[in-house]
Formats: structure tokens, C-alpha cells, sequence
């Protein structure tokens, strides 16, 4: 395989789009591929192949792929398997540049009718210059371009960011993609491999590493057939841009359901995390993780090192937010004498000045600041941890007020830890909570994801030292 900018810019930028197997079946994936790019607002042209209706979601039909007018940059295939082939035969004749293949019943099925279909549609494509998303895909999309090459309409509902993933399952692109369009975190490619016929990890990561769009990268694996052209690419990639890893398999019953997935060879679950490490990988381990690291790592300053303060407005958070730090391997600071006489200057005796800071009693919001000041700016703080629950709708916009400015000042990063039901959320707590995002406080609901998205911090900012 070889990376080929110029291809790949079509397919991601298409100026056409064609569906073959386009269907008025609104629960037929061929429909729901035409109402997926209608929806999104694609600008190119869109040419949904069907015989037997004159138009699909208010688009003509034609025929034949062969019956569309010009040439076809991409062509989404949902038709059965055994059609695959002439489908991507007509689609050489087209000059298209690739192929978003969603038909499953190739490599990854028990039956070798399958592995050879794939290697007869490899065979095509290569001959053609044709490069496969997929078979056996949710497809692709490309917020930024507004395209959606997937059988899943809600993904048009994407908002536009910097941050891109790679999977091997549809199923998982879809968990992030959810994830993200409910915490309203920027999304720019989510490509979903497939089975990978003749293009795969290491090209896809090349492409998206050169990517001006894409700031930080997701990647979810089950398996690879190139090991080292996979870790080539990632050491390429990773000096320039951050890289999050989820790894699953690692139980044996896991690893045989890799298999029969998508047909690939799973490996020791152990030794993939190994080769994260040597390849700059940051690692993660569920997929809320891989997206709450990859949020932080697009928006936040590099820590100089390992040590946390905590500052909560709640006692029992803060206990919680400390044990959560150790048991993941970061230090908790201990203030300088300057920070602790400063701080007892700023409320009543009695009070707990060492960390976790206890910040029940305040009342008054410049207090706070002051206080977030004086630990900010503590040398052995290398990054702090803000917890309050969101009582009360302006809560939010008065925290802001303090933090925002502090967070412009420092060069450390701010993580900020806000409960509050979503189903009470007011205009002013999410456009306050908005505003943190923009100006690099990363936000989480609950200890644990505030934690283990800081620890990924951490780790990247470890990997950026190593490889400076």
C-alpha cells in the first residue's frame, strides 16, 4: 500500500458522490447512505443509482452508475457482495477515485467465498487506482468538507473540530461520534476501516497526520496486518500531532470475536499497548477515555510534570479527585510556604490550606480567584483540578469569570470537574461551560474522566519532552 495524497483528497473532498444500491426504503441503508449526505448539506454532486423510482429524497435517479453524468470521485457501494465487483468495475470506468464499500460478507464471514470476493475486489481497485474504505463499513465522514459517507444520518449532526479518529468498527466509531455530538466536542474525520482491502492504518494516519483539519487523532484497533509499517507511520506522526490508542482483545473469547469481525488477527492485547508506548501512542482503555483525552489534548497546555492540586467546593469530591490521582499515578503537590501563607490570609482558621484545597466555605468569588492564583502559580504545581457542583444557573458564568483570565495567564493546564443535571441545564451554564472550552479548561462530569483525561495529558507532555 502507498499513501497518495492526491487520491485521498478526492475521496475526502469530493466534488461527486454516487450511491449504488440507493434505495426509497427509508430502513434500507441505501436510503439512509442519500438522506446521510442530503442531510449534512453536501455542496457536490450527489447521483443516487436506482432502476426503479425516478427520485430519492428529492434527488434524480439514474439507472446505471455508467448513466451519471461525468466523472465520479466516490462511489458508496450498498449492494449484496457478489454484486461488489461490476459495481467497482463500472466505477473504474468513471475514473473514481475511491469507494466507501458498506456491504458486509467478505474476509470477516467463515464461508471462503468471502476472502475470495476481497481478493477480487482488491484486484480491481488496484488495477484502477481505486483505494477501499471498507467492505464491510459504516462508511466515513468529513465534517469540515460536509460529507457524510455513512448509513448514519445523525452523524451530519457532527459539529465541526480538529479532532479525527480511525476504527476498526462502525460500532465504535459510533459510540465516540454519539459521545461527541451529546458533549458537543468538534469532530473533523471519523473513518471507519472495515476489513481494509488496500487501505488501511498506516496510510490513513500518514494522511490525517499532514491533515491542516486535524489537530489530534483517535485511533481504535482490534487487530493489524502491518505491524511495522503501523508503527512506522505512528513515530512520523506523533512528533507533530497527538495520538490516542484503544486496544481491545484481550480476552481470549474477545480475540476470537476479533476474528469473525472484521477478519483480522488480534494479536497479544499486552503487546499492542507495548508497541503504543514505543510509537508516542498515548494509550487509553474504554472509549469515553480515548475521547475525553483527545479533547484535553487539543485544547490544553503541556504540564511540566506530574504533580496535581485539587481545589473543590465540595469536600467528599476532593478526597475522591486525590485518591483518584494516586491510584493513576500522578503526584499530589505540596504547596510552597509562600502559597500556604497566602492562602491563610484568605480565609478563616481552621480551614484546610494543604491539598486537596477545601473551598466549602466560599462564598465570595474573587476569594476563589485569588486562591486559584496563588496555586497556579505554586512552582511545584504542575496542573490543577477544579471540582464544584452547579447548584445554581449562574454559578457557572461566576467561576468563568475567575478562571477564564487565570487560564490565559498560565502556561499550566486547568481541568475542570462541573456536576449538575443535563436535563436542568440552562442557557447560561452551557454557554458558560462553552466559553471554558474555548479558552483551553477542558470540562468533564464526573472525578474519574477529569482524572484519566489529565493523566493522558500528562502522558503526551512526557512524549513531547522524550522526542523533542
Amino acid at each position: 500500500m502507498s499513501y497518495s495524497k492526491d487520491t485521498l483528497d478526492r475521496i475526502f473532498h469530493p466534488g461527486s458522490v454516487a450511491i449504488v444500491g440507493a434505495s426509497d426504503n427509508l430502513f434500507k441503508m441505501g436510503h439512509r447512505c442519500v438522506l446521510s449526505l442530503v442531510e449534512i448539506g453536501f455542496e457536490g454532486q450527489i447521483y443516487p443509482i436506482n432502476n426503479k423510482v425516478d427520485s430519492i429524497c428529492g434527488l434524480r435517479t439514474y439507472p446505471t452508475l455508467m448513466g451519471a453524468p461525468g466523472d465520479v470521485d466516490l462511489v458508496i457501494i450498498v449492494v449484496p457482495a457478489t454484486y461488489v465487483p461490476e459495481a467497482l468495475r463500472v466505477a473504474a470506468k468513471k475514473h473514481a477515485a475511491g469507494a466507501v464499500i458498506i456491504t458486509a460478507g467478505f474476509k470477516e464471514i467463515e464461508d471462503r467465498t468471502g476472502a475470495a470476493l476481497q481478493t477480487e475486489i482488491t484486484r480491481i481497485a488496484d488495477g484502477a487506482g481505486i483505494k477501499i474504505i471498507g467492505p464491510n463499513t459504516f462508511g466515513m465522514v468529513n465534517i469540515g468538507a460536509k460529507l457524510n459517507a455513512s448509513f448514519t444520518p445523525p452523524f451530519s449532526h457532527l459539529k465541526s473540530g480538529t479532532i479525527s479518529m480511525l476504527g476498526q468498527s462502525g460500532g465504535v466509531c459510533h459510540l465516540v461520534g454519539f459521545q461527541a455530538i451529546d458533549e458537543g466536542v468538534g469532530m473533523n474525520k471519523i473513518v471507519g476501516l472495515g476489513n481494509r482491502c488496500n487501505l488501511g492504518f498506516p496510510e490513513l494516519i500518514d494522511y490525517v497526520g499532514d491533515d491542516p483539519e486535524t489537530r489530534t487523532i483517535i485511533l481504535y484497533l482490534e487487530g493489524i496486518e502491518e505491524p511495522r509499517a503501523f508503527m512506522e507511520a505512528a513515530r512520523r506522526v506523533m512528533r507533530r500531532k497527538p495520538i490516542v490508542g484503544l486496544k481491545v482483545g484481550q480476552s481470549d473469547a474477545a480475540s476470537r470475536a476479533v476474528q469473525s469481525h472484521t477478519g483480522s488477527l488480534s494479536g497479544k492485547y499486552g503487546l499492542y499497548y507495548s508497541a503504543f508506548e514505543q510509537a508516542g501512542i498515548v494509550p487509553a482503555y474504554d472509549t469515553v477515555e480515548l475521547l475525553d483525552i483527545a479533547k484535553i489534548l487539543n485544547i490544553a497546555p503541556r504540564p511540566g510534570g506530574n504533580k496535581v492540586a485539587v481545589m473543590s467546593f465540595q469536600a467528599g469530591p476532593g478526597i475522591m479527585l486525590t485518591d483518584l490521582c494516586v491510584s493513576h499515578g500522578l503526584e499530589m503537590a505540596q504547596f510552597s510556604g509562600e502559597t500556604v501563607n497566602g492562602l491563610k490570609e484568605l480565609w478563616p482558621d481552621l480551614t484546610i490550606r494543604c491539598n486537596p484545597v477545601d473551598l466549602a466555605f466560599v462564598s465570595d468569588m474573587d476569594v476563589f480567584g485569588k486562591a486559584a492564583k496563588l496555586v497556579l502559580e505554586d512552582a511545584n504545581v504542575d496542573a490543577v483540578i477544579v471540582f464544584y457542583l452547579d447548584v445554581m444557573s449562574f454559578f457557572t458564568a461566576a467561576i468563568s469569570e475567575q478562571l477564564i483570565p487565570l487560564a490565559t495567564q498560565a502556561a499550566k493546564p486547568i481541568v475542570l470537574c462541573v456536576n449538575f443535571p443535563v436535563k436542568l441545564s440552562t442557557p447560561e451554564t452551557e454557554q458558560g461551560l462553552a466559553r471554558f472550552h474555548e479558552n483551553g479548561i477542558a470540562v468533564y462530569p464526573l472525578p474519574e474522566r477529569a482524572v484519566k483525561a489529565l493523566k493522558g495529558l500528562v502522558r503526551r507532555a512526557e512524549i513531547e519532552r522524550t522526542f523533542r
